[in-house]
């Protein structure tokens, strides 16, 4: 309601009006909303005389009007939209959630609301707005709607869901046994993920971007252990495998070797066991242990023993877990001296005219001797082996005489050790009875022989020119053979006895290949004969004899062979190619400057600062050329390779030279 104000003034003459009217017009009454008439029952009030002011107490005066307050402005209406709000970086999580950081007007309300899609999360202002989803690509819009109902433009993200867990998949547990006591886990798994592995509750590995396939050493003890694999991906979504397995490892395997030779003074023993050993005792009867430490499963122990024959050498291994592996070593033996070697002659023995002297040295040694007169000549020599109390004894039945017995004893690591004793040999104590009686004895013997080669005499003459003239027509044979059949002349024609083609028997040659082959491997003397009267070296060995011829020269200048020689015996030994007849000839390896093949049966040789060839020639070609090959091969350092080819040989029909022919 309204209210309208009126001067007092005009209150009064409005007053003074009204009761000039009343008083000229009849009484009537006037009710208005504010005053009710009174009641019929009730009297009226009688009217009450003016109270005269009190003394002391005037009246109050009127108060002064109160100014009027201006109208106050209509408010203005809001139509501004606030401003569109800004987005930090989504962040994905697991399970498909999301994140964003939104700053928006203060008290405005947001919405994200997925593109094509619904309302995703909403709220109030500025904060971190988090919603789920699938996995894969997401656009999304975002608005902040102010108060007034004013609404924002809209910013707009994408983003990639993860709601996938990684895989884990082929998980498989291999249980370790005695020769690697770890067990092993293997899983694949998505490249980049983390995984952790425990076992009984406890963490044993854990690794951060691992390859794809996962594989782990579990160092457990025996028993059933429970296995937890857990893969977390990138945004912590998880995938994750149970299981148990047994491990049951009764002891460990162990291996040890020893190191080196037995002449070294410290032994070193190789041990191996399982990659998670840590420590071991080795244990030598009589010396002690040893302990030491593995890197890797490997160790390696330094045995300073002295000289001696040892057994029951142990050696016991632990792991990390307690378990226990143990081995023993073959017996060894230390041997860091050369052998000793001593020899005694039988003096009874040389009084009746016979060497014998009892050589003592190391069991199994090779034992040579030689036999020198006192002219400074090896008369006899020899090898033995010594048995297993270290004794080799020597016998020869010689002449006469004051010798010197030389004695050298290797062992088995080709450590040497030699001595020497001299002694006199007497005469054979024959009575001068015996002595008769023998030569009574050899003149019967000699009657006798006489009256029996009478009628043999005439066959043996018959049967040595057949000999005679079979020997010549092969070296005829053999000449024709060389020589080209335009140069041979009318009378060689008629001379020359029919040839026929020589064709090599494999089968004889396959055998003495293996008899050469033997010979070297064992050391032993080749050939069937012995020849008489060839001294040798301590160390020279007889390899092959057979008979031959000695061609005196070649001539240097037109290295034409003279075929003119001398009949004797052709040897082969391991220092040096000897001819023996009526003249003796020898071609050292250390001094033979040229040597050649010339055909099938004749070898030439130039000595050391000679200008001239000399050679021999010798009846079975194919033996004989094999030993004079391994003669030249081992002069040029190439015997091994030599026997070599001589053993491949076997298991084909190819035939093999050191040196090249001559025809």
């Amino acid at each position: 309601m309204t209210s309208t104000r009126v001067p007092l003034a005009g209150l009064v003459l409005a007053a003074g009006s009204m009761l000039l009217v009343t008083a000229a017009a009849p009484a009537t009454y006037a009710v208005t909303a504010s005053q009710a008439p009174p009641k019929p029952d009730e009297p009226d009030e009688p009217d009450r005389p003016d109270e005269p002011d009190r003394p002391g107490k005037p009246g109050k005066p009127d108060k002064p009007e109160k100014p009027r307050k201006p109208d106050r402005p209509e408010k203005e209406v809001d139509r501004q939209a606030p401003a569109a709000p800004s987005l930090g970086s989504a962040s994905p999580g697991a399970g498909g959630s999301v994140s964003m950081f939104v700053t928006a007007e203060s008290g405005s309300r947001v919405v994200i609301r997925e593109r094509a899609g619904g309302v995703v999360t909403s709220g109030t202002g500025t904060g971190t707005y988090t919603w789920w989803t699938s996995t894969g690509s997401h656009s999304y819009l975002v608005t902040a709607t102010d108060q007034a109902g004013n609404r924002s433009r809209a910013s707009q993200f994408s983003v990639t869901a993860d709601a996938t867990p990684p895989s884990l998949t082929r998980v498989d547990t291999a249980v370790g046994d005695r020769r690697d006591s770890r067990s092993r886990l293997t899983f694949v798994t998505d490249p980049g993920s983390t995984y952790r592995v425990v076992v009984d509750g406890k963490v044993v590995g854990q690794r951060s971007d691992p390859d794809a396939r996962v594989a782990l050493f579990l160092d457990v003890e025996n028993g059933r252990h429970q296995v937890l694999v857990e893969v977390r991906d990138g945004v912590g979504n998880v995938a994750s495998w149970t299981g148990s397995f047994r491990v049951r490892i009764p002891k460990l395997g162990v291996s040890a070797k020893l190191l080196g030779t037995p002449t070294e003074e410290v032994q070193k023993v190789r041990i191996l066991a399982t990659p998670n050993a840590t420590r071991g005792v080795l244990r030598v009867p009589g010396e002690g242990r040893e302990k030491f430490r593995f890197f890797r499963g490997r160790a390696t122990v330094r045995l300073p023993l002295p000289d001696g024959r040892y057994r029951g050498v142990k050696v016991t291994v632990r792991d990390g877990n307690g378990r226990i592996g143990k081995e023993t070593l073959p017996a060894f033996e230390v041997d860091t001296t050369a052998p000793e070697v001593a020899a005694r002659l039988d003096r009874g023995a040389a009084a009746e005219g016979r060497l014998n002297a009892t050589v003592t040295t190391d069991p199994g040694a090779t034992v040579e001797w030689r036999l020198v007169d006192d002219a400074g000549t090896v008369v006899t020599s020899g090898d033995l082996e010594a048995d297993r109390s270290g004794v080799a004894t020597v016998d020869r039945d010689v002449a006469e005489g004051d010798y010197r017995l030389a004695v050298s004893a290797t062992d088995e690591f080709d450590r040497t050790a030699t001595t020497s004793v001299s002694g006199t040999v007497a005469p054979d104590p024959w009575s001068r009875a015996r002595a008769a009686f023998a030569v009574g004895g050899l003149a019967a013997a000699g009657v006798g022989l006489v009256i029996l080669l009478v009628p043999i005499v005439p066959f043996l003459v018959r049967r040595a020119g057949r000999l005679r003239a079979r020997v010549t027509a092969r070296r005829i044979e053999r000449r024709a053979a060389r020589v080209p059949a335009d140069e041979v002349g009318p009378e060689e024609e008629l001379d020359a006895p029919p040839s026929t083609a020589v064709i090599p028997n494999q089968r004889n040659r396959h055998r003495a290949v293996e008899t050469l082959l033997q010979m070297a491997n064992e050391h032993g003397t080749g050939g069937s004969i012995f020849p008489l009267g060839l001294a040798l070296l301590p160390d020279e060995r007889i390899l092959h004899a057979t008979t031959g011829q000695l061609f005196e020269a070649v001539d240097a200048d037109t290295d034409e062979l003279v075929l003119d020689g001398h009949d004797g015996e052709v040897i082969v030994t391991n220092r040096r190619l000897v001819f023996m007849g009526d003249v003796t000839r020898d071609w050292w390896t250390g001094l033979i400057d040229g040597i050649d093949h010339v055909g099938e049966d004749r070898t030439v040789l130039r000595r050391w600062r000679e200008d001239a060839w000399s050679g021999v020639g010798y009846d079975d070609a194919d033996v004989t050329r094999l030993y004079v090959d391994m003669l030249v091969a081992e002069q040029q350092g190439t015997r091994g390779a030599y026997l070599s080819g001589l053993e491949d040989e076997l298991g084909g029909d190819h035939p093999s030279s050191v040196v090249g022919g001559r025809d």
